[in-house]
This record gives C-alpha cells, structure tokens and sequence, in this order.
C-alpha cells in the first residue's frame, strides 16, 4: 500500500481464552479501533497498539462494514486470526488524502483546493526555544471562533523562525490540547515550560480543510519541516524479550533516553 502499507498480524490464543483486545467503534472517530490490549496477552505480545484501525480480517476488508458482523468475523476465526492494521496517524492521514483502503495497492489521490490538485495540508509543529526578547508572539481570540489565534508576530522573532504564522490557531502546547483552554489558562501553561516549547499550530485553509472532514486535529498529522532537528520514525515489534532497549532518566538532563540497545534493535533503528 504506496504510503500506507499496513501491518500484517498473526494472532494465536488458547481455547477458551481471548486475543486480548476489545474492539471497538467511538463517536467522532472512523473504523472499527483496537482497545484495551492485555499486558502480555497475544495482541499486545504481536505488536498491536491501542487506536489501531482493522482493515481485514482474515482478508475480509472490514473497514466500511458494520460493527456487529466485524466482531462475528473475529469470534468465527477460532484460535488464529490474521489481521491488516494501521496505525492512528497513517489511517487518519490516508482517510484525509481519499485513499482507497479496499485495494490492496492503493495510491494517494490529490485533494483540491482552491480548485488546484495538490498534497492535503498538514498543520504544523514548531518548537520555540525562549531569547533574551521572548518569544516573539501574542495570542488573541477571534469571536466566533474556537480557541486562541497567534498574534503580533516579530519579523526575525523566535516564533516566526520557528514557522509560527500571525492567525495560525493553537491546537496543542507541549502535547495537550487547549483548543477549549482560556488565555489564561495557555499563558500559564507556556510559563511553566521553562523557556521551550512545542506548538501544533494551524493555519486558516488547513483549518478548514480538516474540519470539512471532521477529523479531529492531533500531532500525528503534522509537518515536522519546522523542528530544528528531525525525529526518525521506527516502528518495533516485541519479541519474547522485550523491545531490546531501555529507556532511562539522566541527572540534570532533559527528556527520556534509549539506552542499552540489543542488536536486532540497533538493525532496525538504521538510517
């Protein structure tokens, strides 16, 4: 699947016992959702995460299928089930772009804007490190309008080198929405970032793109062209050891660190 490529799941369980999962469909979201993984059960030990979306079973595409006849196919399976999976970003996205999850070989289609083909936009991620002039920036609500829009943007400013627009509405700060928080309520949580933040940021047209579809906005769907450093993407699975690394806190430093790293991990995580 061009882009899209989803993961093929084999799962085994005992008689008697489940997959380890509940499937689920929620309001305000598309397809049929993976839930509430067992700790060690056969769907979490196969490499399923919580908000994956089913797109077979047992080859059957199920996507655009009812609920109930989706969760019969799975208890018809008996002991061994072979699932088609994406994960939340990749499904979301490929919703977005039109793509046709029914074929096997799908291809993104160009949605219009304006009347012109082109990529679906994407909103954005910028990170602001604070200078001695601060950010560089002000927010302002617009009535009429859910949450609070950047404003008086520096020329040359920390948020304007970091790919903030004047009108860009805030969706995120440091991975919490506030789309529903007051001014206050964002001014305190940037205060209490300790002079570096992460915003997820949309402009006007991509606004309104996304909510014509009514897809809710969240990181997993944003350009990360404006970080300063860009993140490298890896997806593992868990074999019977483990993910092959552990993941520690260092004194007087920041952040959360992958250290001793097995070798099958290290050649997956290659450039």
């Amino acid at each position: 699947m061009a882009g899209y490529k989803p993961r093929v799941i084999v799962l085994s369980k005992k008689p008697g016992h489940s997959f380890g999962f509940l499937l689920r469909v929620e309001q305000g979201e598309d397809g049929h959702l993976l839930r509430n993984l067992e700790m060690g059960g056969p769907a979490e030990l196969a490499g399923l995460k919580d908000g994956d979306r089913i797109l077979r079973v047992n080859g059957t595409y199920v996507d655009e299928m009812d609920h109930s006849r989706v969760v019969d196919l799975v208890k018809e399976s008996g002991v061994s089930i072979t699932f088609h999976v994406l994960d939340v970003a990749s499904y979301k996205q490929a919703k977005t772009e039109g793509v046709d999850l029914s074929d096997p070989h799908p291809k993104p289609t160009q949605p219009t804007m304006n009347g012109v083909a082109g990529e679906a936009p994407k909103p954005k991620l910028c990170y602001l490190a604070k200078s001695s002039g601060g950010y560089g920036f002000s927010l302002r609500s617009v009535k009429g309008e859910v949450g609070m829009f950047m404003a008086e943007v520096t020329p040359g400013g920390v948020a304007e080198r970091a790919g903030v627009k004047a009108n860009d509405r805030l969706i995120e700060v440091n991975g919490e929405n506030m789309e529903n928080a007051t001014h206050d309520q964002i001014v305190e949580k940037v205060k209490a970032s300790g002079g570096r933040i992460m915003f997820l940021l949309v402009d006007e047209d991509t606004d309104k793109f996304y909510k014509n579809k009514h897809i809710r906005l969240g990181a997993g769907l944003a350009t990360v062209k404006f970080l300063p450093l860009k993140p490298r993407i890896v997806d593992l699975v868990k074999g019977s050891d483990g993910y092959g690394y552990f993941l520690k806190a260092e004194p007087n430093k920041t952040g959360h660190f992958i250290k001793d790293i097995d070798r099958a991990a290290q050649l997956i995580g290659r450039d």
